[in-house]
């Protein structure tokens, strides 16, 4: 029987601030395809490291299967590795790069670096298969964190301490928290400290983010509930969506969005509201409104914010993007308005 060795790299994934959820995909996948994985092992950012995997690997499977240290920081050290390793160098990949365009001029939106430009180098010794799939384990996100080593604890908590400092105002205009604690939470302090409450009208992700604010012990302090309004009958008669504006313009319109969360507030009795809806995918999409395009609505009875957004992974990670960015549209609400 063919047998197979995966290799994962990240510092991340040894101190358990990632969970390997990649090799256990891979491991499924290769059970089902009859190849029998010998081995799992996870390495650090360290040449050395990798190198040494590499090698006792190739002792015991027919097949070694790599993830992690792929991305454009410094740290991720893989593919120079490779091209070492194999005598190879690294190469622009054209529609590597072609995708990388694609992201950052018209999905992201933002220029196009040269770091960014990195992440189409690949080792001429290899054959590029584009991923449609793997992101990161954590989606819409960026968790930055920093790392020391010696023998005087005192000594290295006073240098990060300083360092953490300065980290947090070069990004202080997109931090979110500089604690490690989900978004949920984020949200929930605010609404605490401000003594508010929050309400949900749900369509295309279901309850999830109800879920996830639920998820919290005490809860019930901030949160009334929600009304999950998945079909046009059931906007209508539990949110009073206006009947013609969905024949017109569509669930999946700023104009809904914004009769859903001025429903919930009315309904619900809560002084912020958080209302979506979308289309999730793989179907269901049109050339105007492609699979997803997500609406979101946020505010009070005073004011109200909407955003559009535009999605490109699979179902539940397009679910799990917009209710990120939902949580993250209304903590910054509750900044601006109190």
């Amino acid at each position: 029987m063919t047998q197979a060795s995966i290799i994962t790299i990240g510092d991340e994934l040894l101190i358990g601030q990632v969970i390997d959820t990649n090799s256990a995909w891979m491991a499924q996948e290769l059970n089902k395809a009859g190849i029998r994985v010998c081995r799992r092992v996870a390495v650090g950012d360290v040449w050395g490291e990798i190198w040494n995997a590499l090698d006792e690997e190739s002792k015991h499977a027919d097949i070694i299967l790599i993830t992690g240290g792929l991305g454009p920081t410094a740290d991720d050290i893989t593919k120079p590795l490779l091209c070492k390793y194999f005598n190879g160098k690294l190469i622009v990949d054209e529609t590597a790069l072609a995708n990388v365009k694609y992201l950052f001029e018209l999905v992201f939106k933002r220029p196009l670096t040269d770091r960014n430009i990195k992440q189409a180098e690949v080792p001429d010794t290899c054959k590029v298969i584009q991923n449609k799939r793997a992101y990161l384990p954590n989606y819409g996100m960026v968790r930055l964190r920093l790392s020391s080593a010696g023998f005087d604890a005192a000594a290295i908590d006073k240098e990060i301490d300083g360092i953490f400092i300065r980290l947090q105002s070069l990004v202080k205009e997109y931090m979110v928290t500089n604690a490690d604690e989900p978004m949920e939470n984020v949200v929930a302090k605010l609404l605490l400290q401000y003594k508010k409450t929050v309400s949900t009208a749900e369509s295309c992700t279901g309850g999830y983010i109800a879920s996830l604010i639920t998820a919290r012990p005490g809860s019930s302090a901030y949160y009334n509930g929600s009304v999950v309004s998945y079909s046009y009958q059931a906007k209508e008669d539990l949110l009073g969506v206006n009947k013609n504006t969905l024949e017109t313009l569509g669930a999946v319109s700023e104009e809904v969005v914004r009769e859903m969360a001025t429903g919930a507030l009315k309904k619900l009795q809560t002084d912020y509201t958080i209302a979506v809806s979308g289309i999730m995918g793989p179907g269901g999409g049109t050339e105007g409104k492609p699979a997803g395009t997500v609406w979101i609505a946020v505010g009070s009875n005073e004011k109200m914010v909407t955003q559009k957004f535009h999605f490109r992974f699979d179902r539940q990670r397009n679910i799990e993007l917009t209710a990120m960015n939902a949580l993250n549209l209304l903590r910054k609400f509750i900044l601006s308005n109190g």
